[in-house]
């Protein structure tokens, strides 16, 4: 955790510096990368248990951070959290939150090229009957081409969610009307219980 505290710190530190808006951004979306992953040992840290947390807490905590630093271009979004009483074993918790820091980030981004009132990103997690996960982000910006295939994006950040939808063993629906929305259903991963 410290170890990624000082490498979000070293990030901010080169964006702040970058002399290009492009070279910036990519900074940003590193440290929102890392941030992501030591939000997520602090979690583990709060918890009864090293190998389980409460994914709401975890959400919450990065969608804050997420707004945090996308202050100016998402002054005007809220972010809502549908989440409950869901507790994820920590090799489920990193992809899925890296997923949503990706997904929200994008929204924040692209989504609502105006400021708007009622801008609004939804982060839904919940089990369904079959025991899988359903993890939905949905914006009601101006959506995406009915022929957007996300596998094929060139963006790095909606490559990864691909590439961390693989990892998850995962199926991922893209919608494009009234806003975007992505759910991605998949199964706890199944490794052994950590001490």
């Amino acid at each position: 955790k410290n170890n990624m505290q000082i490498l979000s710190s070293m990030i901010r530190l080169l964006a702040r510096r970058a002399e290009s808006a492009e070279l910036r951004g990519v900074l940003s979306e590193s440290e929102a990368r890392i941030r992501s992953m030591g939000l997520l040992h602090e979690k583990l840290y709060q918890s009864d248990s090293v190998s389980v947390i409460d994914i709401s807490a975890y959400l919450r905590s990065l969608t804050n951070e997420l707004v945090r630093m996308n202050v100016r271009s998402c002054s005007q979004v809220e972010i809502k959290l549908a989440v409950h009483d869901v507790q994820m074993g920590i090799d489920t918790a990193l992809p899925c939150g890296l997923i949503v820091t990706e997904l929200v980030s994008n929204s924040m981004k692209y989504a609502f090229p105006a400021n708007r009132a009622g801008a609004a990103i939804l982060v839904s997690i919940s089990k369904t009957n079959t025991g899988e996960y359903s993890l939905i982000v949905w914006d009601n910006g101006i959506g995406v081409p009915a022929d957007f295939d996300i596998s094929k994006s060139k963006s790095l950040g909606l490559r990864l969610v691909t590439m961390l939808c693989a990892q998850l063993n995962g199926e991922m629906h893209v919608s494009g009307q009234r806003g975007t929305r992505i759910e991605i259903r998949f199964k706890e991963s199944e490794y052994a219980t950590r001490i």
